[in-house]
């Protein structure tokens, strides 16, 4: 076994979901079919975007079912903030996908090409620290025109187990009235995560 099948093994053993696109023999990928798993990510996409999206215009965000929070959506879409929060979205999305398109420009000077690579790969992290810089200045020097996240509570949790009881609207749950309380979704999350790892090696091999 070459060095190359040496590596791709090792992978294979300690990161599997790494490893199932790269495995066209497995399959476990043959299990869901092609239309399935496009199917899947489109209405996962179709969730995101819905879910993004106002926060992109300036709005809290929606809650519930994607068919409620569409109709939230339209509900409030003329609240939307054209002249701060929205402008500042469209702009990072064009700055994204600009960096995105320079990265994949053959140049013929190689280091200029790696640094617009490296640019390209850390072009999330540069709008973050950027935005978050202009932001924090407005909010010291003058009147805050965005809507921010606001006070994050420093420091990491300590680590621990997970609770076994929880309370919802004045009432205690043990973990046997959790697990009841679930229902089928204590079966079909498992079930949609695994669906989501699947259809993703299936669209990559």
């Amino acid at each position: 076994m070459n060095r190359e099948g040496q590596a791709f093994k090792y992978i294979r053993d300690k990161f599997p979901s790494l490893s199932v696109a790269k495995v066209k023999e497995e399959y476990v990928v043959n299990f869901i079919s092609l239309p399935v798993a496009a199917g899947f990510i489109n209405g996962a996409s179709l969730n995101i975007i819905i879910s993004l999206t106002p926060g992109l215009i300036g709005l809290p965000p929606t809650r519930g079912t994607f068919v409620v929070k569409l109709l939230e959506l339209f509900h409030v879409i003329s609240y939307t903030r054209y002249w701060s929060d929205f402008p500042l979205g469209i702009t990072c999305i064009i700055i994204l996908t600009v960096l995105f398109i320079l990265s994949n420009i053959r140049i013929k000077y190689t280091c200029v090409e790696k640094t617009l690579k490296l640019i390209s790969a850390s072009s999330n992290a540069i709008i973050i620290l950027s935005t978050t810089a202009a932001t924090g200045l407005m909010d010291k020097y003058s009147e805050q025109p965005f809507i921010v996240v606001g006070t994050v509570k420093g420091g990491f949790r300590m680590p621990a187990l997970p609770p076994f009881q929880t309370s919802i609207d004045n009432t205690t749950y043990n973990f046997k009235e959790m697990i009841f309380k679930l229902e089928g979704g204590l079966i079909a999350v498992p079930l949609v995560s695994a669906l989501a790892t699947i259809s993703l090696a299936k669209s990559y091999s």
